[in-house]
């Protein structure tokens, strides 16, 4: 699954920092809507706007972790 994480933060230009909130987000999101994390993630790779949208929560979430 680790290719497929490299695979989405290449496609949203998506830094080391910020990657490395993926895991998280998307079994986050796969548990909120009864899926597998990795359904989750491979909608929103090839998705745009589920991508983007991802995308700038996962730049959130690291932005907040980086003040902490």
């Amino acid at each position: 699954m680790l290719h497929d994480y490299v695979v989405f933060a290449a496609r949203f230009n998506l830094g080391p920092k910020v990657a490395a909130t993926l895991p998280a987000l998307f079994e986050t999101c796969g548990k909120k809507l009864g899926r597998s994390a990795r359904s989750v993630m491979v909608d929103a790779t090839y998705c745009n706007e589920l991508g983007e949208y991802l995308a700038g929560v996962a730049k959130d979430v690291a932005g907040k972790l980086e003040a902490v």
